[in-house]
């Protein structure tokens, strides 16, 4: 039941169904780089929202993010939603819940989803214990290729609790996959300086 709702909010959010636009927020990688030397390694990343107000209008009720990568050097692993530093998420409030969703498009894509079901037509308003910046969710990547894989926003829609889409800046970042050194190549210039007898 909770998927089906999602899916029908997701279906209202990209057939532009909000009732109005407010001010902007920023949507960001973080750490913007990060490097990581050798295949197979897990890297994880955080979503982080910046730009909402703690106490007062704009905050979020729902978003539907989709982040492109390139599949030859980070491969999508997992996505634990919350914000690690709240122990939940800051979209499941009142005891209300909300459902998340996370898909693969494609081999070069991740979209996550997450719906609340907190209103704010209630005393105190559940939003209002929102703080200014937050992690949506963290993304998890394995290494398979070495270079440099930029993680970009493809489509981002975000929705205030009175159904007005939020407007956002984004901030990518990026995952560079070092070739180890061997530990005899530490050996090398050594050798090469050692007196010939």
């Amino acid at each position: 039941m909770k998927q089906r709702v999602a899916s029908i909010l997701a279906a209202l959010i990209v057939s532009g169904g909000f009732a109005g636009t407010v001010q902007a927020a920023l949507i960001s990688v973080v750490p913007t780089s990060t490097d990581v030397t050798g295949l197979g390694t897990e890297v994880t990343v955080a979503i982080v929202i910046d730009g909402l107000a703690f106490g007062a209008d704009p905050s979020l009720s729902t978003y539907d993010i989709t982040l492109q990568f390139d599949d030859s050097v980070i491969q999508y692993a997992s996505t634990a939603f919350g914000d690690p530093d709240h122990g939940g998420s800051w979209l499941d409030l009142d005891a209300s819940g909300s459902v998340t969703q996370a898909t693969t498009p494609t081999s070069d894509s991740v979209n996550l989803l997450e719906v609340s079901f907190a209103t704010p037509f209630v005393f105190p308003n559940p939003f209002n214990v929102q703080p200014e910046t937050f992690t949506l969710a963290e993304v998890t990547f394995t290494t398979v290729g070495t270079g440099t894989s930029n993680i970009d926003f493809g489509t981002v829609v975000l929705g205030d609790p009175l159904a007005q889409e939020l407007t956002a800046s984004l901030s990518g970042g990026s995952i560079n996959v070092l070739v180890p050194i061997p530990p005899a190549l530490f050996l090398f210039p050594s050798a090469l300086l050692a007196p010939v007898s």
